[in-house]
């Protein structure tokens, strides 16, 4: 057996594994609908195929009656989830949390009835999940399943805590405005086995809404049970041993009150804040030499600032004709939508007016601009559009035209691509339905920048909003590679990390943060989310208070 538990379960024909078998264990035919994903993304793949449905046939409910006649739960705090459901919730097909029926999801699957009493399932109902094979059993029922259940499946049960736990999951960081909040995949068993942490991601805390932070963490979350199936597949190991999880509390009526009054005033003050439109992207730049570290030097940092009805952001110099020329997104407040702008600047200080070098019906920003060939080319990121466009100068700086679309059909935003060793990598943040754009980053290469591209073997290399989204060119220090990203966790663009580059091959990734920019070297300043460099030339943009 590998390290971790996990084998391969079967012989598999010549050049093709074969499938997992899954058991779920559920409490209703009603889930939401970020489960009725991942259940349809299991039933469609080549990895598993979900053979047993366990079903409770008598789930725990947690309804108006059930509080007032002591069910758990606080009467103030019943209140205030329905209330937060009410206003923040969305309410079409991305949300993610709506009830749906499961059952479509799971045709073809035995179904087994099973009660649980203590924790334990009932013995003829076990023994006959017991037979049925089982990799893996996916607990989205049966809290405080314990016992024989744990030994039922070859590779454990597989649990995330938010599907134990959904009335109270998340709650403490919303209330207490902690910026991250933490979602985990864990198995138990088999044989007595320690508990194992399966895939953990950091999310950005939403500081408003419960439902809304929910929304974003359960989107995503939906593609970890795949992640790791597939991994599991090929006989990778499927986790490392931690404690539990503490359980999580209830607050009391009073508590409660106290936190809320406090969630409500953040709530205003940011409101407030957001109706002034007080804040606007500017950018700063130092065209000295530039620090020696990863970072700026506030006292020489040079502003240029739009008018009132834009902003300024993503900034992109490249070195030509004895100067600079800045590529960077300007939005306009009236069309809602950004466009790829430009002016030059001089060694002597000297600049020219902004112009627009590329923009169309839909959203452009982030124009990642390099050399190759002979060729100046452009990535912006045109999300709106679900691909990754590349860019060919026809007459640089000012004309450009597409030449290639390496990728299609994700959402993709941020994306940066640098050749390294004589290949060429691609950094992006992706995003499932319904979640941001902020969390996870996808590592894909090629020989050249039209691609093809590979998608990496451990996809996504980073799961965290602390250090996941791109956030300006990589460069090389004389020792290492290094990748700027953002960290979004306090708010989106709040700072800027640098990562060393310490692994880098199409199967492994692996970076360290050896630096912060943060937003205080102006007091205005209270974002920044962009670091590049061009010769002597450093520069970043940030969110500025007028």
């Amino acid at each position: 057996m590998a390290e971790g538990g996990v084998t391969q379960t079967r012989p598999a024909a010549a050049g093709k594994p074969a499938r997992l078998r899954v058991g779920v264990l559920l409490d209703d035919w009603e889930g939401p609908q970020w489960l009725r994903g991942l259940l349809d993304r299991l039933r469609a793949s080549r990895v598993a195929e979900v053979v047993l449905v366990v079903k409770n046939p008598a789930p725990p409910r947690h309804g108006l009656g059930d509080v007032l006649a002591g069910g758990g739960q606080s009467l103030l705090f019943h209140l205030y989830t329905r209330l937060d459901d009410l206003v923040f919730r969305r309410r079409a097909a991305e949300d993610v949390l709506g009830p749906t029926d499961l059952r479509p999801a799971l045709r073809g699957a035995t179904i087994v009835e099973a009660e649980a009493q203590g924790g334990e399932l009932a013995g003829a109902a076990l023994d006959a999940i017991a037979g049925a094979g089982l990799d893996v059993l996916l607990q989205f029922g049966f809290a405080g399943l314990s016992g024989r259940a744990l030994d039922v499946a070859r590779h454990g049960v597989w649990s995330y805590d938010h599907a134990m736990d959904a009335g109270l999951d998340g709650l403490w960081e919303v209330l207490d405005g902690e910026p991250t909040t933490v979602s985990t995949l864990r198995a138990r068993g088999p044989g007595g086995a320690a508990e194992r942490v399966l895939y953990r991601s950091w999310s950005a805390t939403d500081h408003h809404s419960l439902a809304r932070s929910r929304q974003n963490r359960y989107a995503k979350s939906a593609e970890f049970v795949l992640r790791k199936l597939s991994e599991l597949q090929r006989g990778a190991a499927a986790g490392v041993p931690e404690d539990e999880a503490p359980p999580l509390r209830t607050p009391g009526n009073l508590e409660l009150a106290g936190r809320l009054a406090r969630l409500g005033a953040r709530f205003a003050r940011d409101k407030w804040m957001q109706w002034r439109g007080l804040e606007q992207w500017v950018l700063a730049y130092d065209r000295s030499g530039g620090p020696a570290h990863h970072g700026v030097v506030p006292g020489q940092l040079e502003y240029l600032v739009p008018p009132a009805d834009r902003f300024w952001a993503d900034p992109f110099p490249v070195e030509h004709d004895g100067g600079w020329y800045l590529f960077f997104e300007e939005y306009e407040q009236g069309s809602r939508r950004g466009r790829i702008a430009m002016l030059r600047l001089g060694r002597d200080g000297s600049r020219s007016s902004p112009e627009p070098v590329l923009e169309g019906a839909s959203h452009y920003s982030y124009p990642c601009v390099f050399r190759w060939k002979q060729h100046w080319l452009m990535i912006p990121e045109t999300s709106a559009r679900r691909t990754v466009e590349l860019y060919r100068a026809t007459r640089f700086p000012d004309r450009w035209e597409r030449c290639g679309t390496p990728i299609s059909g994700v959402r993709a935003v941020d994306t940066t691509i640098a050749e390294i060793d004589g290949r060429w990598w691609l950094f992006t943040c992706m995003a499932e339905e319904g979640a941001l754009a902020y969390d996870e980053l996808f590592l894909f290469h090629a020989d050249s920048p039209f691609g093809p591209f590979t998608p990496h073997r451990k996809n996504p290399v980073i799961s965290d909003v602390r250090s996941a989204r791109p956030a300006g060119r990589l460069y090389h220090d004389g020792v290492a590679w290094h990748r700027p990203a953002q960290d979004c966790a306090a708010r989106y663009g709040y700072a800027t990390v640098i990562n060393r580059i310490d692994r880098l091959t199409p199967d492994e990734y692996a970076e360290t943060t050896v630096a912060r920019i943060e937003p205080d070297w102006d007091p205005r300043i209270v974002a920044t989310h962009t670091f590049n460099r061009a010769g002597n030339l450093t520069i970043v943009d940030a969110l500025r208070l007028r």
